[in-house]
């Protein structure tokens, strides 16, 4: 697992009872990776705002703090975000 980085993913899905989304792999756009959050902005009984569903209806990226994980060939396998912000 690395450290904590910041990257930019495209959304393709989530799911709201695993905290997990779909992501488009921004190294390789063909593919799909899945996302772990852990951030309690995506409970549904936190006052904030939600950045991971906001992202997903309006289509928009987002940015994701958190650690990932990789196959032994380099690629991108899964990230663990603690934190998401909406990036235009």
């Amino acid at each position: 697992m690395s450290g904590i980085v910041e990257m930019i993913f495209e959304v393709d899905g989530l799911t709201l009872s695993s905290k997990t989304m779909q992501l488009v792999d921004p190294e390789n756009p063909g593919r799909r990776i899945k996302a772990h959050i852990g951030d309690p902005a995506l409970d549904p009984l936190s006052q904030s705002d939600n950045p991971y569903e906001e992202a997903l209806k309006t289509r928009a990226k987002i940015k994701l703090t958190g650690k990932s994980t990789r196959h032994a060939d380099g690629r991108l396998k899964t990230f663990h975000a603690m934190h998401g912000e909406v990036v235009a």
